[in-house]
């Protein structure tokens, strides 16, 4: 097992059902047994998740978990905000791009507005206790959304559309592939460029079925990651015995 295996072996771990935060953490001796690895590596392993604030050691005591990556879990749509407040977590945006600008045929599609309408395209880092987890490029129709403003960007977009706009959102379609990150994404979310990243593409609509945005966002899964839990409709025509 190689170094950056152990590390997130362990990351993961910590931050399974098994532990919660102030548990006492397995020893090194049981950990190397168990994965295979000398002291050593493992030790340089747990030093890593130390200083992500993820372990913490006590003299004379034995190592503890401090902290958790953020994952909560979904069944329902919410914000990156909302997912963020219902883990316990601080979430802060800095918008790095905010400009109007022509959609091309692609945006265009995505939004189902005219190629050439003008489009607000935002980008927004966003950030978990002051560690940067996802990066959102978002597309919205200035037609539709005439007052949107740097600072409703900085805040909730959902919050903004929602109260501000007074629209009811109905859903949102998404869609999650593997991404290699290019080397300005990868260094915004402190990222090995040479690894895969997850990136979402979302669709929010409303209750007519208006298309309200369109993003890509690529998350640092080792900082963010949500479980959903998507309910069960079973099917009127299914037999009992099926």
């Amino acid at each position: 097992m190689i170094y950056a295996e152990v590390v997130k072996c362990l990351r993961d771990r910590v931050n399974s059902q098994e532990y919660r935060v102030g548990d006492i953490f397995p020893s090194e001796q049981k950990l190397a047994l168990m994965l295979n690895i000398s002291r050593n590596t493992l030790r340089k392993a747990i030093t890593v998740l130390v200083d992500e604030g993820l372990l913490e050691k006590r003299h004379g005591s034995g190592t503890y978990i401090k902290n958790k990556n953020i994952r909560p879990n979904v069944s329902t749509l919410k914000s990156f905000s909302e997912n963020a407040q219902q883990a316990g977590k601080n979430c802060t945006s800095k918008v790095l791009k905010f400009m109007v600008i022509e959609s091309n045929a692609d945006i265009a599609s995505q939004l189902r507005i005219k190629t050439g309408d003008q489009v607000y395209y935002v980008r927004r880092l966003r950030f978990i206790d002051g560690k940067p987890v996802q990066l959102e490029d978002t597309w919205m129709s200035v037609a539709l959304f005439p007052d949107l403003s740097l600072q409703n960007m900085v805040k909730s977009k959902f919050e903004y559309i929602e109260l501000s706009c007074g629209m009811t959102i109905a859903g949102c379609y998404e869609t999650f592939m593997p991404v290699i990150p290019d080397k300005e994404v990868a260094s915004l979310l402190k990222i090995n460029p040479r690894e895969p990243a997850l990136q979402l593409t979302t669709q929010a609509i409303d209750i007519n079925g208006v298309y309200l945005d369109y993003s890509l966002l690529v998350s640092n899964v080792n900082e963010f990651r949500v479980k959903y839990f998507w309910p069960r409709q079973r099917p009127e025509t299914l037999h009992p015995d099926s």
